[in-house]
């Protein structure tokens, strides 16, 4: 295991502290606004980008352990490969922090939608206005 994949996984430790207090702050301010359905659909969104994450750190493991060698993987599925495991992990990566963010310093007493555009209009009326 070289120093750089320690350093990389220590920083990915040193980053649940601070998400921890966004969580923390969070919870605090909409444990007592919230319904149910708010609650799971947060911790399905949440989970999912946990996912997207958990995705990079697997395949940060098979280079350390070797199982994505030059000889074992086409270029084609080379390139597959490194697109797919930037995309999940700064996709994950970005979208965790900003639904955190909203979490921890949004409304309280808005509660939490997937799509919110798609739920706030009514039947007929056009979103651009």
């Amino acid at each position: 295991m070289s120093a750089l994949h320690v350093v990389t996984f220590l920083s990915v430790a040193g980053s649940m502290i601070p998400a921890s207090k966004l969580v923390a702050r969070g919870y605090e301010r909409r444990r007592d606004f919230w319904t149910r359905g708010s609650w799971v659909s947060f911790a399905g969104v949440v989970s999912a980008e946990l996912l997207l994450l958990s995705a990079s750190v697997i395949a940060e493991l098979g280079i350390m352990l070797g199982m994505y060698s030059r000889s074992s993987m086409g270029p084609g599925a080379r390139v597959v490969w490194i697109v797919m495991a930037l995309a999940s992990m700064f996709g994950g990566a970005i979208l965790l922090s900003r639904t955190l963010r909203w979490f921890a310093y949004g409304n309280p007493r808005s509660p939490f939608r997937v799509f919110p555009l798609a739920r706030r209009l009514g039947p007929g009326q056009d979103p651009a206005r």
